[in-house]
């Protein structure tokens, strides 16, 4: 592209399926990790598909990060034509390993966390991520997988770790010094599973979740959202996301349906319009 020296992009699985990236070949791919999800009417047909689908980007690409840790891994990369290189916390061989332990940080500007890397020659270094949460360190694993593979030195990943905020991900809205408030894109239950498991770390006094979900998709996803926030939230907020063409008091009941399984007793309201629930 004119004037473009590097392109940074997501890569979906569908995506690839349907040729959207057809004739792109990549100096680096990267998998993070894999859950159910878009599986239903219009996108994959089993989750087997979904991964077959994703597993093909390492067909196309000269490197290949990739999350050691995560159970779909090996079959995921089935096929692969790429080298690898390979990070994580518990898998017993990678070339970028993180210490189990992590220190939370926390300012008026962000939630963060410290960890202890450990490079392929042995040396050990203390990063800091400017994002929360266990998922944080995985993805910086995954960046500095990337930014080595690239020729970059130390210092300019980890001083971009550092100071990594992005829109809508864990992302402080300064209103109030009696409460902290935080959007998230978590639209799936294994995110907003790790985003609340993450936010407990904190030790707040109350955790409230205001969610829905997009209409004209998996219902799985909706079941699952509702039965891990009975289970983990102090209270929720039943509300709109995107219904698409479907009725937002469908989608809130499907919702509640998952809600009922996680937790009989979880409390909670509905407030169908978006701008009212906030």
């Amino acid at each position: 592209m004119l004037g473009c020296d590097a392109c940074v992009m997501e890569v979906s699985s569908q995506g690839v399926m349907m040729d959207r990236v057809a004739g792109i070949h990549y100096k680096v791919g990267v998998f993070t990790n894999l859950y159910p999800d878009h599986i239903g009417p219009g996108e994959h047909s089993s989750f087997e598909e979904y991964r077959s689908w994703k597993g093909k980007l390492f067909q196309r690409c000269d490197v290949g990060v990739v999350n050691a840790d995560d159970p779909n891994t090996e079959a995921l990369l089935e096929g692969h034509t790429c080298k690898l290189v390979t990070y994580g916390i518990h898998a017993p061989k990678v070339d970028y390993r993180a210490s189990e332990q992590y220190r939370l940080l926390r300012n008026k500007e962000m939630l963060g966390v410290e960890f202890t890397l450990t490079e392929p020659d042995g040396h050990t270094l203390d990063v800091q991520v400017g994002m929360p949460g266990l998922f944080s360190i995985y993805n910086a694993l995954a960046t500095i997988g990337v930014g080595k593979v690239l020729g970059l030195a130390d210092a300019p990943i980890h001083e971009g770790l550092k100071k990594a905020l992005v829109k809508g991900r864990v992302e402080l809205v300064p209103i109030s010094h009696k409460f902290t408030i935080l959007i998230d894109y978590a639209h799936n239950e294994a995110a907003t599973e790790s985003l609340i498991e993450t936010l407990r770390e904190y030790n707040p006094n109350r955790l409230v979740v205001v969610f829905g979900c997009g209409g004209n998709r998996s219902k799985l996803r909706r079941y699952g959202m509702g039965e891990v926030c009975a289970k983990l939230a102090d209270f929720s907020i039943l509300t709109e996301d995107n219904n698409r063409f479907e009725k937002v008091e469908d989608i809130i009941a499907d919702i509640k349906t998952g809600m009922a399984k996680g937790n009989p007793d979880a409390k909670y309201v509905e407030i169908p319009d978006r701008l009212d629930a906030l």
